[in-house]
């Protein structure tokens, strides 16, 4: 499982310069900036040591190309958590093989797997954590117990993501010390083993208190960032109807097949017996926290923040395809299958035949998952679905609908694209106003490739416009070469400039004099 998903992402991934956040860890790990300009809550220590790491393995390859391919590394160690959580749990291989594949041909988690992100990390650990604490409350041991609070403590380190399962972990802990499976020692050094985990970032935050003697500053920029810039989020108590909605279609999108039925049946089905009921209640609690948390979280992509609700609802349809397709007695350890002592009747025979058409319609569905999704970007864009649902961006280079629908990220090469004609334009010490905040990291990172350090990449705000402006007249009168990156490209130029259009980019070569004053 892990080898043929890596071998699928690493070569569906996108090599070059990217949008959004991940142009913004590209360029922080390229470069070496650990600490984010938005605070200690958006920096992510354990991803960008990893991708300083590969960059370091892989220094033949692209630096954006290396760092991507962590992403498809942990999306692909995702896959085979997931495989081995469920087997350990239902003890079919069949069911656990479905519910990975399933989660592996998702469509967010493919395209997670192919750019650089952090959730896929996240994702791995996660569902390592799951393994553990899984074979912990089948078999007991002291020594799963210590890895899944190890692992947790590393996704804290990762991405603050990882903190909601931190206590229905350390419930489970209790629940064991009470129930005499562990010892108090043991539970402390498993917690030791937890803190160590976060030291990545919780040192980061130490050191930053240290530095400045803030308390109150340095715990908001830890837990919401500078300024509290995500705090209305965090703490948001209401569901945003256009992000609830975008959020379900991306699941329905993700999953055109058996998986969410066989979730949902495993829901269902959770206290089969051969399953000690506090596995699928600690399974519930983490499925339920992370949605929650998820679904209120009012970001337009809050869809991207669902890899770990997807990995708990892969064990419940691991859950859901064990009892419907059948599994052994429970005196082997595995799951009862309700039915199966009448295969010789009328009944079981028909049972036997809708399993049979149920695993065929399965195999198929999984099959043709892939073909749906290259064939998405021509039905939205012929039905306009991203036009009449305001989320159309019209990017430079940019087909929304192929960068939106279609997961494997190497479809997509239009912030490359965009980023090189910029670089190219401006030419030796030239300058780029970037108007659009979510490709100003593409066009830095392949400033820096070119070796084009002279060029000055400026942020174009509406507000300080006018300003702006008038220093590009005057730079591109006496010479220099200005271009205007815009973030819409069905926009004009600029008010005030007269500018020559490059493919979606304006060269600014001086005043509009057609605008100027009698």
């Amino acid at each position: 499982m892990f080898l043929i998903s890596l071998a699928v992402y690493a070569a569906t991934a996108n090599r070059g310069a990217q949008w959004q956040d991940s142009g913004a860890y590209i360029l922080s790990i390229t470069t070496g900036e650990l600490k984010s300009p938005l605070g200690l809550a958006l920096t992510h220590p354990l991803h960008y040591g990893l991708g300083r790491l590969s960059m370091q393995l892989l220094s033949f390859a692209e630096p954006s190309a290396a760092i991507t391919w962590v992403s498809s590394l942990a999306a692909a160690l995702t896959i085979a958590n997931v495989f081995g959580a469920a087997r350990c749990l239902t003890g079919n291989g069949w069911a656990a093989l479905f519910a990975a594949a399933s989660l592996a041909v998702g469509h967010t988690f493919w395209r997670l797997a192919t750019i650089a992100e952090v959730y896929p990390v996240s994702a791995a650990l996660l569902a390592g954590e799951c393994w553990c604490l899984i074979a912990f409350l089948r078999r007991g041991g002291r020594g799963y117990l210590r890895g899944m609070l190890l692992l947790n403590g590393l996704g804290i380190a990762n991405h603050l993501q990882a903190t909601l399962t931190a206590p229905v972990l350390g419930l489970v802990t209790l629940f064991a010390v009470r129930a005499h499976r562990v010892t108090w020692g043991q539970a402390v050094t498993g917690t030791a083993l937890w803190l160590l985990g976060t030291l990545p970032y919780s040192s980061l935050v130490v050191h930053e208190l240290l530095v400045t003697g803030d308390w109150p500053g340095t715990v908001q920029s830890a837990l919401l960032g500078n300024g509290g810039v995500y705090q209305g989020s965090v703490f948001n108590l209401s569901l945003s109807l256009k992000c609830t909605v975008i959020t379900l279609g991306f699941v329905l999108l993700s999953f055109p097949n058996l998986f969410l039925p066989a979730a949902v049946y495993g829901l269902v089905k959770r206290r089969t017996p051969g399953i000690p009921i506090a596995v699928p209640r600690a399974l519930i609690a983490g499925l339920l926290i992370h949605s929650l948390f998820v679904l209120r979280y009012d970001v337009i992509d809050q869809y991207t923040f669902m890899l770990p609700t997807y990995v708990f609802l892969a064990l419940f349809a691991a859950i859901g395809a064990a009892v419907f397709f059948g599994s052994p007695d429970p005196a082997a350890g595995r799951l009862l299958v309700h039915g199966a002592s009448r295969t010789t009747s009328g009944s079981g025979v028909r049972w036997a035949s809708s399993r049979r058409a149920a695993c065929t319609m399965g195999v198929l569905l999984l099959m043709a998952t892939p073909a749906l999704y290259a064939l998405a970007p021509m039905v939205t864009r012929h039905s306009g679905v991203l036009e009449r649902a305001g989320l159309a961006r019209h990017k430079p280079y940019r087909d929304d609908d192929v960068y939106l629908f279609v997961p494997w990220a190497c479809a997509d090469r239009s912030a490359e694209q965009m980023s090189r004609a910029a670089v190219s334009l401006a030419g030796d010490a030239g300058r780029i106003l970037a108007a659009d905040p979510m490709g100003r990291d593409a066009i830095c990172y392949r400033a820096i490739r070119e070796g084009q350090t002279d060029i000055q990449v400026t942020p174009f705000l509406p507000k300080h416009g006018g300003r702006i402006l008038e220093d590009a007249v005057v730079e591109a009168l006496s010479g220099r070469r200005v271009v205007f990156v815009p973030a819409d490209v069905t926009q004009p130029a600029p008010p005030g400039v007269k500018a020559e259009r490059h493919n979606g980019l304006f060269l600014i070569t001086g005043p509009d004099v057609s605008q100027a004053p009698d």
